[in-house]
């Protein structure tokens, strides 16, 4: 009869996770080293566009947290979006966005009322 060791099981994997994204919480890395997703970077009130023209290529890519066979995710280094925001160009662009947004979502409201429920 052969004997029955029993390991130790294996250490489970780590939970898949999108990375921390809550502002309030206090920073573990330096604003240097910070990277910016693109949704945050459309909570701070870029657009695609925007991000395309003013940033270009993304600092780092990373694996979809969420879907892994998706696209990369697009990482931006925080120094480097905040001297965008504070270059010329990024106040017109960012209002010029808000209007058409605005607009968008006033033309949406009006086809809403005109269909029928």
């Amino acid at each position: 009869m052969r004997s029955t060791s029993t390991s130790p099981p294996a250490p489970a994997p780590p939970a898949c996770r999108p990375p921390n994204t809550d502002s309030s919480s206090p920073a573990t890395e330096s604003d240097s080293s910070r990277l910016v997703s693109v949704p945050e970077l459309r909570q701070r009130g870029w657009s695609p566009a925007m991000v395309r023209d003013l940033l270009g290529a993304p600092d780092r890519t990373r694996t979809n947290p969420i879907f892994r066979s998706g696209a990369p995710m697009a990482l931006y280094r925080l120094p480097r979006v905040e001297d965008a925001e504070t270059g010329e160009g990024f106040a017109s662009r960012a209002e010029q966005a808000s209007r058409r947004a605005a607009a968008a979502r006033r033309n949406a409201d009006r086809r809403l009322e005109g269909s029928p429920a």
